[in-house]
């Protein structure tokens, strides 16, 4: 049960981190930061589940980190300096936590039912998502919201709640029958 709990909870605060990293910097130098993910999953999944890869699957994952470090890295013209952008710290937070919750879903996987887990760390994720609500800021944002979305908005919010939920089964089921490190370079 904890695991459970640990699992949904990293897979809900692992997006903040990334949405606040979004709120930042641009998203072009955002979402290349993603590759941080798939090198954590290889080491996580090497020391935590004894995966392993190939040869070159392992030079794919020196292009990765190389890829990601340069498209977060700002070049100053007139210092000639490097800044690393606060986006790249926040990112490495929510990879680490999705590293953390992929980790914890293989080894639940290896042992209990996986529609059992796939529906309790959806019902955790959900339940910390709802604690957001406990803040009064967050809960004037989503009643404004709500009360000012149009009709053709509530229905591509419902189309984008079902992509979302129909790719985590996807991706639940990906890591039940994969590497978590190939699964993560596919993300």
């Amino acid at each position: 049960i904890i695991l459970v709990i640990l699992a949904g909870m990293f897979w809900q605060f692992g997006m903040y981190p990334y949405l606040e990293a979004l709120a930042r910097e641009e998203a072009s130098r955002v979402i290349p930061l993603w590759t941080m993910f798939p090198v954590f999953s290889l080491i996580a999944g090497t020391l935590f589940l004894n995966e392993r890869l190939s040869g070159s699957g392992y030079v794919a994952f020196i292009f990765l980190v190389i890829g990601g470090i340069l498209v977060s890295t700002h070049f100053h013209e007139r210092n000639y300096g490097i800044k690393i952008s606060s986006a790249f710290y926040l990112m490495l937070a929510s990879c680490v936590l999705y590293v953390a919750w992929g980790i914890i879903l293989k080894k639940l996987f290896l042992v209990y039912p996986f529609w059992q887990i796939f529906i309790l760390t959806q019902m955790v994720g959900i339940f910390m998502g709802c604690l957001l609500l406990l803040r009064k800021q967050y809960r004037q944002g989503l009643w404004h919201v709500v009360r000012h979305l149009p009709h053709q908005g509530w229905r591509l919010f419902f189309y984008a709640i079902v992509f979302v939920y129909v790719a985590r089964f996807l991706y639940h089921v990906a890591l039940l029958n994969g590497p978590i490190a190939l699964v993560a370079s596919l993300d």
